[in-house]
């Protein structure tokens, strides 16, 4: 998506989407329609240019979209602070995903995505621009997932061992009685 900020009125920032066909949607997410909403994420990453930027406001902040996002009901926010080259984002992205499965907090996978992304990058994209204008607003713990854990498929397992035994045992004494 591509992100519009509105300096004159913040409710009117946008992101971009594309439509097909549909009449009855414009393509864009404004702010004001994402402050009516009840959104039930852990986490929204606005990887598009500059949706952690906007006007300061007296009394409440930066006016972003980030803002709208976390208005909206997402405890965690990663945003952009600037223009993000497209290369890099992806990259970084696709780093910072890998931290989050492996149960890091969003503020630590993004650390390595970013270091990761500094390790396989020429000179050139090293520079700041590229990297450094992501951030975590809000909750930087790991994401809640419904996995279960490891010892409860153990007992899971344990327990089915013990059924299959039982079965074995009473069809041996049926079949000998």
């Amino acid at each position: 998506t591509h992100a519009i900020v509105d300096h004159s009125n913040p409710m009117n920032s946008r992101l971009l989407f594309t439509i097909d066909g549909d009449s009855t949607e414009d393509g864009d997410l404004y702010a004001w329609e994402l402050y009516n909403m009840k959104l039930n994420a852990q986490m929204a990453v606005l990887s598009a240019c500059n949706t952690g930027y906007g006007k300061i406001q007296t009394g409440e902040g930066v006016m972003s979209l980030g803002r709208a996002f976390f208005y909206s009901g997402c405890p965690s926010i990663v945003m952009s602070l600037w223009p993000a080259q497209d290369r890099a984002t992806a990259d970084i992205m696709t780093f910072f995903y890998e931290g989050l499965s492996q149960g890091l907090a969003k503020d630590e996978a993004l650390q390595k995505a970013k270091k990761r992304y500094l390790e396989n990058s020429e000179d050139l994209f090293a520079h700041p621009f590229y990297w450094a204008g992501f951030v975590v607003q809000g909750d930087p713990s790991p994401l809640q997932t419904n996995k279960l854990p490891g010892w409860i498929w153990v007992v899971v397992g344990l327990m089915a061992l013990g059924m299959f035994s039982l079965g074995i045992f009473f069809y041996k004494k049926r079949v000998t009685a």
